[in-house]
């Protein structure tokens, strides 16, 4: 009877520390990678939504169109410095990446700053040349960059995920077969 209480005793504390292990693997897998990569992805389509206002700031022809585009790129530029700071905070890669890909974001700045001071001195031509050329060619470089960080969170997923696999599959067979010392023990005493 001894047996059978200290083999339950053993089963449950493995349980318990299969289960915490899933539990862990689980709550790292939500905690940094996703959260992470759909701080990236909604980075992503922030820099369309900017890009496409600020055609809109080229193609503004009234002072109240330019000054609606124009705070709509700064909104949409708040929420992609938002998505940043979360980034920061649960990248689980190396920190120079996401200083790439904040620069990058950075340096748009001025590109941004370009095209709308241009277009308030009534530059309307070379507004346009930039929002297309540079511009255009920039966002496309800012993408590049934000895409890394989302691919390295993806699989850092799949590892964290490959793990809680592992180790659900390892509780299992480790309880079943507790179970069954415990199941042949118990008829032999009996």
């Amino acid at each position: 009877f001894a047996f059978i209480i200290v083999a339950l005793l053993v089963q449950g504390l493995t349980s318990v520390y299969f289960l915490n292990r899933l539990s862990d693997s689980a709550n790292n897998l939500y905690r940094h990678p996703y959260a992470v990569s759909n701080a990236a992805r909604s980075i992503v389509i922030q820099l369309v939504s900017l890009h496409r206002y600020m055609k809109d700031v080229v193609l503004a022809e009234s002072e109240d169109q330019l000054e609606m585009a124009i705070a709509e790129v700064a909104a949409h530029e708040r929420r992609a410095l938002n998505h940043f700071e979360l980034i920061f905070e649960r990248y689980l890669g190396e920190p120079e990446e996401i200083e790439v890909a904040y620069n990058a974001f950075r340096d748009w700045a001025a590109i941004r700053a370009d095209v709308i001071s241009l277009k308030r001195a009534g530059d309307d031509p070379e507004a346009a040349r930039i929002t297309k050329g540079r511009g255009a060619v920039h966002v496309a470089y800012l993408n590049d960059a934000v895409s890394r960080l989302v691919n390295f969170a993806d699989g850092k997923a799949a590892t964290f995920h490959r793990e809680a696999s592992e180790a659900n599959r390892r509780g299992f067979f480790t309880v079943l077969l507790l179970m069954s010392i415990i199941v042949v023990v118990s008829f032999l005493l009996t």
